[in-house]
């Protein structure tokens, strides 16, 4: 079985390195080959597919692939190109007899169904959750997977969609931990919700491990699956004053009054730069179920349990 991986940013870098840690054949699909990618000392197979190839391309791309994991992001987020490409991709792993397709989405496609009630009342969003996506990025990744399971599943192709939040690893550029980082080092800590809240994300090593297992699991897959931690604001306090040594005022501020200007102002980034900041909503996590296969399977399982290391060791 051969696995392809259509993406070589943070999370398809990592997902190829498990593959090969645990000596599964993979091959990466991305737009530009010129860079070679090592994983467990070895140059791990490549071959040319951009958001732009036609399907035919495709198709060729993915002759021998068994399994095709989709964790690619259009050059600036074209968010159209997203959908097509996509589309593309479903109809050319049908020609290829791709057996099984997963594709990396988004908590992102939940949109306007989190409402501020939500965030602040410690809500649970589980998969049960109808997606009311709002972003140009959440609608394109929502369309892409009603899209591409429409198009597999009706070829008789295992389809299997796998949402997630920010993830979090010494490599992550987040804008959110970038501006966040800007007060902390001017010595105080913007309060703007409660002590419960949090940030919906998942360590990329945890996801890597799931990622792998649903590729290698022997039995028929969920049509989606659900991974998802959280990080305590106080806890990324915490840390950032251990790790530096530095005191941090705590500083108290009207987050839903802030939040209210914000919104009559436009200003969505703000908005939504609050929201993170004040929410208390967690996501449902599959992967207590799907990392259970992995410690009960026997000899040949990825043989990984999650620790006990602190999420935030990750940050600074």
């Amino acid at each position: 079985m051969t696995i392809g991986v259509w993406g070589a940013g943070l999370v398809g870098r990592a997902i190829v390195s498990s593959f090969a840690e645990h000596q599964m054949a993979v091959c990466v699909l991305n737009r530009s080959v010129d860079k070679p990618i090592f994983a467990n000392g070895k140059k791990v197979p490549m071959r040319c597919m951009s958001f732009t190839a036609n399907e035919d391309e495709m198709v060729s791309a993915l002759v021998g692939i068994s399994v095709l994991v989709h964790c690619a992001g259009s050059i600036a987020d074209d968010y159209s190109q997203f959908v097509q490409a996509a589309n593309r991709l479903a109809a050319a792993a049908v020609r290829a007899r791709v057996v099984r397709v997963l594709m990396v989405s988004t908590v992102g496609v939940y949109g306007d169904a989190i409402t501020d009630a939500c965030l602040t009342a410690g809500a649970t969003i589980d998969k049960a959750v109808l997606p009311k996506p709002s972003s140009p990025y959440g609608k394109s990744r929502y369309a892409a997977e009603i899209d591409m399971r429409a198009i597999l599943e009706a070829s008789g192709i295992e389809f299997s969609v796998v949402r997630i939040p920010m993830v979090l690893s010494v490599d992550m550029s987040a804008q959110v931990f970038k501006k966040l980082r800007y007060f902390l080092d001017r010595g105080f800590f913007p309060e703007l919700g409660a002590p419960s809240a949090s940030l919906p994300c998942i360590r990329l090593e945890k996801l890597q491990i799931c990622i792998a297992q649903l590729v290698s699991s022997p039995s028929k897959l969920a049509p989606l699956y659900q991974f998802s931690e959280s990080l305590l604001w106080s806890a990324v306090l915490e840390s950032y004053m251990s790790k530096t040594g530095r005191r941090v005022h705590v500083v108290p501020l009207p987050g839903w009054i802030l939040l209210r200007v914000f919104r009559a102002l436009r200003l969505k980034y703000l908005v939504f730069s609050l929201q993170v900041l004040m929410n208390e909503a967690t996501f449902g996590d599959d992967s207590v179920h799907v990392l259970d296969e992995v410690e009960t399977r026997e000899s040949g399982s990825l043989g990984v349990s999650i620790g006990s290391a602190e999420i935030e060791s990750t940050l600074w």
